[in-house]
């Protein structure tokens, strides 16, 4: 015994990959449409989880342009978080009122 690993035999099968989650269908339409992209990990077994609830693609992605998003990622959720609380079934938002902006001038 030198102290150095010994040389892997024949039979021994290749180290494995990490498990990485299989990206669903459709989840690179979803990635690419929503405003904040961390988490990939977290969110492709979200997505999965909403399609198999019932959620289709476009109502997800109908349910992301429908959403009013702030301008600072620190107010928008994460995907999972978003996917999670089957966010595309949210209420759209009223618009803000904007000073200056006349209603009536419509």
């Amino acid at each position: 015994m030198n102290g150095s690993p010994a040389p892997p035999s024949a039979g021994t099968p290749p180290q494995r990959q990490r498990n990485r989650p299989t990206e669903p269908p459709g989840f690179a339409a979803f990635w690419a449409a929503y405003p904040r992209r961390v988490g990939k990990g977290h969110a492709m077994p979200a997505f999965a989880k909403a399609l198999r609830s019932g959620a289709t693609l476009e109502l997800i992605l109908a349910g992301i342009a429908n959403a009013e998003w702030s301008d600072d990622p620190r107010f928008i959720k994460h995907p999972a978080t978003w996917l999670n609380a089957r966010g595309w079934e949210d209420e759209p938002t009223a618009p803000r009122f904007r000073p200056g902006f006349n209603p009536n001038s419509l």
